[in-house]
């Protein structure tokens, strides 16, 4: 749910500088549901916005002065989820490793490995075009991939995410495919 919320944000972001834009987010299992993917076509990151917010304990870009001071307009109403900056550590209850990649309009692509919560993170710039937006790969602790099925987790996401005005995709490890 938190990786789906930041997506959501990112797509609203987004959208405040593109007025035709059409967010999209698309959850994937792999084959022996030892891996999910969450996949955003939002606003991406910099470097320095990994490094100042993402990657930073209780620190929320989007209820940063660096937001506001982007559109002054004190009429806009942001509409953001992100309050605290820490719902990205929940992945870590079930991922031993976490795989980012993101690209920011205007800059480059940018790959962020995370070992785990105690562990170092290496950031490398991708060689390779990636699409903008972001995607956050979860390598499951073993002990996990059982609790994570995928018809298991589309009831969940029905029932916990039916109110975003994003849609979601999720594809099981079956190959089908589910607009939520």
């Amino acid at each position: 749910r938190e990786l789906i919320q930041n997506a959501v944000d990112a797509c609203n972001y987004r959208k405040l500088a593109d007025k035709h834009y059409s967010p999209a987010i698309a959850i994937e299992f792999n084959n022996d549901v030892s891996t999910i993917t969450v996949r955003d076509n939002g606003i991406g990151m910099t470097q320095h916005w990994i490094e100042k917010y993402f990657l930073a304990i209780g620190i929320s870009f989007y209820q940063s002065d660096e937001i506001r001071d982007v559109y002054r307009n004190p009429r806009i109403d942001f509409g953001f989820i992100s309050q605290f900056g820490i719902g990205f550590l929940s992945s870590f209850q079930v991922a031993a490793k976490i795989i980012i990649q993101t690209r920011q309009a205007g800059f480059p692509g940018l790959m962020v490995t995370i070992s785990g919560l105690r562990d170092y993170f290496d950031v490398k710039i991708l060689e390779e075009d990636c699409p903008v937006g972001t995607e956050v790969t979860l390598i499951l602790k073993e002990s996990k991939t059982n609790y994570c099925r995928s018809v298991e987790y589309t009831g969940y996401l029905k029932t916990n995410i039916r109110f975003l005005k994003v849609p979601v995709e999720l594809k099981d490890n079956n190959g089908n495919t589910v607009t939520i």
